[in-house]
Formats: C-alpha cells, sequence, structure tokens
C-alpha cells in the first residue's frame, strides 16, 4: 500500500505539462495547455491540460486524468509502477511498505493539526487588549479584515507560550520540535522558536498552515524569523501568499512576485491581490515552475537598491531556462528606497498598476541587466556585455526567442548570427514514444441526474460536503449514486484539496465510477453563488426523500410476507398498519 499523502505529494510535485511535453507537442492558451490526443490519432488539437488542477482531458476520445493516469495508459504501467516513476522523477524516495506508511501518514496529519492550532492560538493572541502587533499594523495600515484574510497572529515576548498553549507532553513536544515551532537545547530543555513576533502563517495550495514567518516588535535581530525545513515545509518551493492570490482570484492570469510579506499584505488591501513572496530566499527554478504552472506570466519586483538588482539578476538567470512558447517574464525595478508596501500607500494602486504595466520584457531585461557595472566604450566591456547576453539567450528554450535575442547580439558585435542551441534534455527510458493506442469506446452522453447534479455541485463547492446536515443517502442504486457517495465520504476527509487530489483517491474504484468522475470534472454547471447551494441541497433533499420511500416499500413488502409465515407482534402489526395507511410517509398534517 502507498500511502495517500505521498501519492499526492507526488502529483503536486509533479510539472503534468512538462511530462506530457515530452510526448506531445503543446502551445499554451490563457492559462491551459492545448496539443494532439497521444491516445488516439488527430490533426486539430483537443487535448487539454489544466496545470493548475493537475489534470488532463480529451474531448475526443474522452480519456482524461493526472499525471500517475497518464503514465499508466500511455506506457501501460501499473499503479505502483507509474507513482515510482514519478516519484523518481522529482527526486522523492518510494516509502517502505508496512506499518511505517500508516506510522509516517498518521505523523503527517498530526504535524497539521499542531500546525492548525498553533496558528489559531496566534490569532487569538492578536485580539487581546493591549497587543502591540495591533499598534504596528495600525501603523502600517493593515485593516482588520485584511489581518483576518492572511491570519495575522502575534506571539508573546515569553519562552514557553506555544509550548503551553499547544504542546504539554512527550508526544506532542516531539511533533513540535519537528515542526520547528519548539528548539530542543543540548541539555533537553525546550523552548519556543518564536517569542514577541507578529506572526505570519506560511499555508500550501491547500490552505493549510505548513510553517511561520515572525517580525520582530522593536528592536531585535533577526528582523523576520522563517520556520526551518520541515516534512511540511520546504523554503525551496513554496512561496507566501499563493493560497490567498488563488482564493481571490481562481483564474489568475498573472502573479507579482515581490519581496516581502507586507508587500503582498499591502498590495492585497489596495485592491492588487494577486501578488506573492519567496520565503526569505532567492528565487529558485523550483519556485518559477510552480508558478508557471499556475499562470501564463510572471513580473518579478525588486527594490531598486544594489540589493535589489542583484535579486533582480538571480531572478532572470532562473526564468530563462523556463521561457517556454506561451510564457511570459516581465522586470519592475522601483525607485531606490522604495518598496511596493511603501510606494503603493504613496502613490496609490492606480499608479502603483500602470508601474507594473510597464515593467520590462525579458528579452529587453536580459539587456539592460547585461550592462550594469560594465564599461560598454571598451572593447572588452562591449564582450563581456554581447557575451552576457548570448550565455543567457542559448538557455531559453522557446527557440524563436531565443533566435532574436541571438540577431540582436550578432547586429551588436558586428557578427553573423549563431544558431541557438536546444536546451539538452535528459532522457529516460520512459521518455521512448510509445504507440498510439484509442482508449475503450462507448463513452457516456451528457446527462444529468439528480446524484450528478450533487457530484457537479461538490466539484465546484466542495464545502458543501460538510455542510449538509441531512441523512446520507443509501449506497444502494446505481453508478451515479455510487459515485455520490463516494464524493461524500472522500470530502468528509478532506474537502481543500484540488481536483488531482480526488483523480488520485479515485484510481482504486471501479473503471465506470472513475470515468463517470472525469466526465463531471469536465461538465460545465451555469449556477453561482446561492444558487449552486440551494441547488445542492434541494437535490439532496429528493435522494434522500426517494431513498426514504424505497425503504418504506421494502418494509411493507417484508412484513406482509412475514404476516403470511407467522404471526406479527404488537408492534410489527403497528407499523404493518401505519405503512398501509401511508406507504411514502407523508406528511398528512402539512397537506
Amino acid at each position: 500500500m502507498i500511502p495517500q499523502s505521498f501519492i499526492d505529494e507526488v502529483i503536486a510535485r509533479t510539472d503534468l505539462a512538462q511530462l506530457v511535453g515530452e510526448r506531445v507537442q503543446l502551445r499554451r492558451k490563457g492559462r491551459d495547455y492545448w496539443g494532439c490526443c497521444p491516445f488516439h490519432d488527430e490533426k486539430t488539437p483537443s487535448f487539454k491540460i489544466d496545470a493548475n488542477e493537475h489534470y488532463y482531458k480529451c474531448f475526443g476520445c474522452q480519456v482524461a486524468g493526472n499525471a500517475i493516469g497518464f503514465l499508466m495508459d500511455l506506457d501501460r504501467l501499473s499503479f505502483p509502477e507509474a507513482v515510482e516513476a514519478l516519484a523518481t522523477r522529482a527526486g522523492m524516495d518510494m516509502p517502505k511498505e508496512g506499518a511505517e506508511d500508516h506510522a509516517a501518514s498518521q505523523r503527517l496529519h498530526d504535524l497539521r493539526k499542531l500546525m492548525a492550532r498553533s496558528a489559531a492560538w496566534y490569532q487569538g493572541q492578536l485580539q487581546e487588549a493591549g497587543c502591540p502587533a495591533v499598534d504596528y499594523l495600525r501603523k502600517r495600515g493593515v485593516n482588520r479584515a485584511t489581518a483576518e484574510r492572511f491570519g495575522l497572529g502575534y506571539v508573546p515576548d515569553a519562552w514557553d507560550g506555544i509550548h503551553r498553549a499547544v504542546g504539554g507532553n512527550e508526544k506532542l513536544d516531539a511533533l513540535l520540535v519537528e515542526a520547528g515551532m519548539l528548539v530542543r537545547k543540548e541539555d533537553g530543555r525546550i523552548y519556543d522558536r518564536f517569542r514577541g513576533r507578529l506572526m505570519f502563517p506560511i499555508r500550501n495550495r491547500q490552505g493549510h498552515t505548513i510553517a511561520f514567518g515572525g517580525r520582530v516588535l522593536g528592536e531585535g535581530e533577526p528582523k523576520y524569523l522563517n520556520s526551518p525545513e520541515s516534512p511540511l515545509f520546504h523554503k525551496s518551493e513554496e512561496i507566501y501568499g499563493l493560497y490567498e492570490a488563488l482564493e481571490a482570484d481562481r483564474r489568475l492570469e498573472r502573479l507579482l512576485v515581490v519581496e516581502g510579506y507586507m508587500d503582498v499584505i499591502a498590495l492585497a488591501q489596495c485592491g492588487i491581490a494577486w501578488s506573492v513572496a519567496t520565503l526569505g530566499t532567492a528565487l529558485t527554478e523550483q519556485h518559477l515552475r510552480k508558478l508557471f504552472r499556475i499562470v501564463p506570466e510572471v513580473i518579478f519586483s525588486f527594490d531598486g537598491d544594489r540589493a535589489g538588482r542583484a535579486a533582480a539578476r538571480k531572478a532572470l538567470e532562473a526564468a530563462a531556462p523556463q521561457m517556454k512558447e506561451g510564457l511570459q517574464a516581465r522586470f519592475l525595478l522601483l525607485p531606490a528606497g522604495e518598496d511596493p508596501d511603501t510606494l503603493v500607500r504613496k502613490e496609490g494602486p492606480e499608479a502603483f498598476s500602470k508601474r507594473v504595466q510597464g515593467a520590462l520584457p525579458f528579452s529587453e531585461f536580459i539587456f539592460e541587466d547585461a550592462r550594469e557595472g560594465i564599461d560598454t566604450g571598451s572593447l572588452e566591456g562591449r564582450a563581456q556585455y554581447l557575451s552576457r547576453v548570448e550565455r543567457l539567450a542559448r538557455q531559453v528554450p522557446n527557440e524563436m526567442l531565443s533566435r532574436l535575442i541571438l540577431q540582436q547580439v550578432a547586429k551588436a558585435s558586428g557578427q553573423s548570427p549563431a544558431a541557438p542551441v536546444a536546451p539538452v534534455v535528459e532522457s529516460t527510458p520512459s521518455a521512448a514514444p510509445a504507440p498510439r493506442r484509442t482508449p475503450a469506446a462507448g463513452s457516456r452522453h451528457a446527462r444529468c441526474s439528480l446524484e450528478l447534479l450533487a457530484v457537479r455541485c461538490l466539484l465546484r463547492r466542495p464545502a458543501l460536503a460538510s455542510a449538509w446536515d441531512g441523512p446520507a443517502p443509501a449506497p444502494d442504486g446505481g453508478q451515479d449514486r455510487q459515485l455520490l457517495v463516494q464524493m461524500l465520504a472522500w470530502l468528509e476527509e478532506d474537502h481543500t484539496r484540488p481536483h488531482a487530489w480526488l483523480v488520485g483517491r479515485a484510481a482504486g474504484v471501479s473503471p465506470s465510477i472513475k470515468a463517470l468522475l472525469h466526465e463531471q470534472l469536465e461538465a460545465d454547471l451555469l449556477l453561482q453563488g446561492e444558487s449552486l447551494e440551494a441547488e445542492f441541497f434541494g437535490a439532496m433533499r429528493r435522494i434522500t426523500a426517494a431513498g426514504g420511500v424505497a425503504a418504506r416499500k421494502s418494509r411493507l413488502r417484508y412484513l406482509k410476507e412475514e404476516s403470511r409465515r407467522r404471526p406479527l407482534d404488537s408492534e410489527e402489526m403497528k407499523e404493518l398498519q401505519e405503512l398501509i395507511r401511508n406507504p411514502e410517509g407523508l406528511n398528512r398534517e402539512a397537506d
């Protein structure tokens, strides 16, 4: 058995567009990728990849799934083989089988619960009378609604605040140390890592708190302190504010990368809710791959001082290998001494948005940055300048863009343009083209029973599963009913996961139920807001009421047959008479 947490992590770490792009030529349209389906012959692309949801669908042959399903179908791998292939690709070790798997999965679950409790305690401390963090936020112009949206909190300047609030026994203390919330000294004593700080919860894509950043109030070093690496938190991959940005707009087309927590918060409060920040570290290729899976355009904003310039150069280096066709990176250097937080409050959101619109494209910023610190008046300086540009241009995987930049270099140097060097792609046994095959025929026609209507509502708003407090639908019934019952069970476990998680959970169900789920993932439900909720509750009431009628009629038949074989007792006779009078359980008084 492979732990579900490991399967979820494998799917999250796999760049589905890159995986499929090794077999299929893809073109980006908006936030999706399109190409000709690898499972059947076609000339017009009908194969879509939703990189944000880690999900693919062919509108021609109806095949659909996630990265695991793609390898299973195309390379004819078993489920464990596909998971192992993707894990190896992501640099992850397969978990050992047996009781250790369950223990590791349970440990991650326990860590998440403790982090959630810690975040709640910090938020509660911010509400206490006389909290110094409130004055700090007021001076920075952060209102209550914004503080609540980002889950801001406060930790008192004490050595055992979170220890007393969340820990207290050996098991909990060990978990808090593992999560980086407590520090254990060599003599075995433990103390709070964060003390006397404004606390920023760092959330993953699913909204789970996985780490914290803390800003000291008043004097003290370091100014900002982040959680250390832990089983939940990998600094080189996580991005602050991404969860909040996606909550504000699930169909983002661009993201603005800034340098600090307060920059993200200030911009969001001014209506620029699509900004994010790295976590006290330089931008990495892992960060960029994650961002480009979500949006086709990333804009980098840096302070105009020397440190900002250095950070912009590192971002440029990281961006070059990611500049595939359809992707765009732009660079915005702010005036010296300014950052997005101060500038948006000084100029206002409209003026700041104009600055963002005027950000330099990747191709132009390559030339501008290459001139920095170089005397282009000398031959040596000119050669160094052109060498910088050419080195980056050759890392760009978009052949046309690379060629155009190299042509500019050649024009400036008086040379003939050299052909761009195609990026090296390591070949693996699984990268060999597989023969095309057509999935099983007989796709379902578009239809919508009460059960499927409820399923589609749940896919649009998973939290409806926990809002339904009526009886559970009877598990007996056709495939539509089976899918609904299974969906409710999955979402009771966790209703914050993306669609790819549901696809992963569906790996163990029957192929027909799995295909039905894929169909519903692509179904269009033209309902919004309150209508969505009303449709779901209405469908659930009719489903459960119908189940109740069926149960009453089945009971009536049973009692009649029993009465022919034996005398019924007084309770059974009373029940039989009531069922004969009212077999459908109607409320006569209400009528």
